[in-house]
């Protein structure tokens, strides 16, 4: 028996269905997966705030500069 005549039953239909969407699961949680490591290893931060309040003034980053580091 061919497979094309297995899958056409109704079994052969629910199992190509079934298998369809473990496939799509695992692939969707692998998407999922890489894109948290890249997040992670990427760990950038953005002020969005319009007057930049979380910002480092341009004194404190000179200052920063300046300062020798035993580590």
């Amino acid at each position: 028996m061919r497979l094309k005549d297995r899958i056409q039953g109704g079994t052969g239909r629910k199992l190509l269905a079934g298998t369809n969407i473990v496939i799509y699961t695992l692939v969707g949680l692998a998407i999922i997966v890489l894109l948290n490591v890249f997040v992670e290893r990427n760990n950038k931060r953005w002020d969005l705030t319009p007057d930049k309040k979380f910002s480092l003034s341009a004194q404190t980053l000179k200052i920063l500069k300046n300062i020798n580091c035993p580590f």
